[in-house]
């Protein structure tokens, strides 16, 4: 997974141009797995009620990379 990742910067003047375009691109796209910015949902409400619960289960767990 490692070998395909790829992060940019790129500076802005004004950041909070950026975040209404976000909030925009969200708001058009509407991903169910962004919690973030986005309205409540039935699946979004499920989403986080097993971030919750797994993400408990999981902590101080060391996960095996792959590659």
């Amino acid at each position: 997974m490692h070998k395909h990742l790829r992060l940019t910067t790129v500076p802005v003047e004004d950041a909070d141009s950026l975040d209404a375009l976000e909030t925009l691109v969200l708001t058009r796209l509407d991903p169910p797995l962004n919690l973030n910015k986005m309205s409540k949902s039935a699946i979004r409400s499920r989403l986080s009620g097993l971030r919750r619960q797994y993400g408990r289960r999981s902590r101080g767990r060391v996960t095996p990379s792959v590659e």
